[in-house]
């Protein structure tokens, strides 16, 4: 199965491959923009955790993906899209059937 991302769309919440990392980052359609939750964290050393320590997140931020052009395909148990991209703008979507 593999890493992913999540991206909402209409209020709900899918999972994609499309993105740039699939490191469980989160993603959002915003009308017709491309939004991306940019999270910074700081390593919190812990000698009982496992890796000796952790990510902590100090502060995020939503960016505007105005650079973004391509096709994301998104999913959940119920339904598959596919969006295509422009300069971080929606120019069209489409439900998959039948996969």
């Amino acid at each position: 199965m593999g890493m992913f991302d999540y991206i909402y769309h209409e209020g709900r919440e899918y999972q994609t491959k499309d993105t740039p990392a699939q490191m469980l980052d989160t993603y959002e359609i915003r009308g017709t923009q491309l939004w991306y939750k940019s999270v910074y964290r700081e390593w919190v050393p812990d000698s009982d955790e496992l890796f000796g320590g952790h990510l902590e997140p100090i502060s995020e931020e939503w960016q505007y993906l105005d650079d973004f052009s391509g096709q994301i395909v998104f999913y959940d148990t119920e339904t598959d899209y596919l969006a295509l991209f422009w300069e971080g703008e929606m120019i069209r979507i489409k439900e998959l059937k039948d996969l």
